[in-house]
């Protein structure tokens, strides 16, 4: 017969059946007691990789995103070309860090013995959106899978029983760094900290950061932490100090040239055992869909697995037959359902959520937007500049020099700023926030009127070439 502490493990499943009744067994109970009183209400145990929340991101599509796992999984391990201690990890909204991450640390678990720790932040979890447990919940999770850091931090909280009212760096020193270095454990440790950006409150992203910027250099190769996030312009700026940035590799993942063939490879999967499993298959055309309409799906996607995940759900579970949900969703026919709703309450928060004034954000939008299509041009000739950059968009609204760029701060996870010969020029991150945009039904406040918008910068060119010439007749 178990006994008591012997039952409450196999519940627990905290460790294997053997260990039960080897010479450890009540060691390891009282140990893991220990760490369970120690850290009490101080942990969210929905911010792991494995939490079984149903609002989890999901993982990556099997056969997706196969070079950018190996590449991190092999610098998890310390085996890969990386070297640096960080990684940062940046992309758009919707663009995929979260899957990847939590891929990542499942393939770790996996195939290594690597201990594995995360945090998973959401501004819409009131037990994720703040930095409070962020520290606390790694250490947890740390003590628990690995016995040779345990008992060092078992003893920095026994030795310091206010720990968790500690600042982020003391916390991060104390509970994480000293007790890993302290401890004879031969793998790194890895620790995923994704979403950075939806902490609510920016100061305590900054504070995370910092807290891992000045421990680094003790660390020197004995944990590996990937940092993921929108790129947003305060995280960048830090990521930008030097302490940190000679310790970190920078990924851009718009710039994965496997991610377009990777959303092909879901779009046709996910097609595929729709014509398996639909109530209507024996009604569904073997060559559908085309090719065509996925490339289609592929380009509005931009690389990014938000908008086809959006559209599949819609074509998959609509109560509607599969061809038809295509077209609503490629805009081929006109229908009242909502295919798009979740992408369009991800680019409304955001929009919404911008620190500037939204008369001023809508002028800028419209002229990003309108001169995105590929149409003759002829400001360009005029004023001497490429038609995208800021310092066109500020010579048509009178703007002072970087006031483009100030006013699209908060919008870095849907446009991007990149250097043309010296000069800042937008472009869209998504395809499909432009076509939100230009459809009234669904980016309501934030329409733009392409007809108005023609006039307008139409306008506002005459009356700077007017300015122009004035100031030259002056002369």
């Amino acid at each position: 017969m178990s006994t008591t502490w012997e039952t409450d493990l196999k519940t627990r499943g905290k460790v294997s059946l053997s260990c039960l009744y080897s010479k450890c067994s009540f060691i390891t109970y009282v140990a893991l007691l220990v760490v369970d009183k120690l850290f009490k209400s101080n942990i969210s145990p929905s911010a792991t990789h494995d939490t079984k929340d149903q609002h989890a991101t999901p993982e990556c599509h099997p056969n997706t995103r196969v070079a950018i796992l190996n590449r991190l999984a092999e610098w998890a391990k310390g085996t890969g070309l990386e070297k640096s201690d960080v990684i940062w990890l940046f992309g758009s909204a919707g663009v995929g860090k979260t899957a990847i991450g939590r891929s990542l640390a499942k393939l770790l678990l996996a195939t290594t013995n690597i201990t594995v720790a995360s945090f998973l932040l959401s501004k819409a979890d009131a037990t994720r959106n703040t930095a409070q447990n962020i520290m606390s919940t790694l250490a947890y999770q740390i003590s628990i899978a690995n016995p040779e850091v345990q008992p060092h931090i078992i003893e920095a909280l026994t030795r310091d029983p206010i720990a968790f009212s500690r600042s982020m760096s003391t916390q991060f020193r104390e509970l994480i760094v000293k007790p890993i270095l302290l401890s004879k454990a031969n793998l790194p440790i890895f620790i995923l900290i994704d979403g950075l950006d939806e902490c609510l409150s920016p100061e305590e992203r900054i504070l995370i950061l910092e807290a891992i910027r000045f421990s680094l250099p003790q660390l020197q190769g004995r944990a590996k932490i990937l940092i993921a996030s929108r790129p947003d312009h305060d995280i960048q700026n830090e990521f930008d100090h030097t302490d940190i940035n000679e310790h970190t590799l920078q990924i851009d993942l718009q710039k994965d040239l496997h991610a377009y063939d990777d959303v092909r490879t879901f779009l046709r999967d996910r097609f595929a055992a729709l014509k398996v499993s639909h109530p209507l298959k024996e009604f569904l055309d073997p060559s559908w869909p085309t090719e065509q309409a996925i490339e289609k799906l592929v380009v509005r996607a931009s690389g990014g697995f938000i908008y086809p995940r959006t559209v599949m759900k819609f074509i998959e579970t609509y109560y509607e037959r599969p061809p038809r949900c295509l077209e609503i969703v490629l805009g081929l026919v006109t229908s009242n359902h909502h295919p798009f709703a979740v992408l369009d309450a991800l680019y409304h928060c955001i929009l919404s959520d911008a620190r500037v004034d939204v008369e001023r954000l809508l002028h800028i939008l419209t002229i990003i937007v309108i001169l995105s299509f590929e149409r003759p041009c002829f400001w360009n000739t005029i004023f001497w500049v490429n038609e995208s950059s800021t310092t066109f968009i500020e010579t048509l609204l009178s703007l002072e020099p970087g006031d483009v760029g100030l006013a699209l701060l908060d919008l870095r996870s849907l446009l991007t700023l990149e250097d043309s010969f010296g000069v800042p020029v937008v472009r869209f991150a998504h395809k499909s926030f432009q076509d939100y945009l230009l459809d009234r039904s669904r980016s309501k406040e934030f329409y733009i009127d392409e007809e108005l918008g023609l006039k307008s910068i139409a306008h506002k060119c005459l009356k700077a070439l007017q300015i122009r010439m004035i100031d030259n007749s002056a002369r």
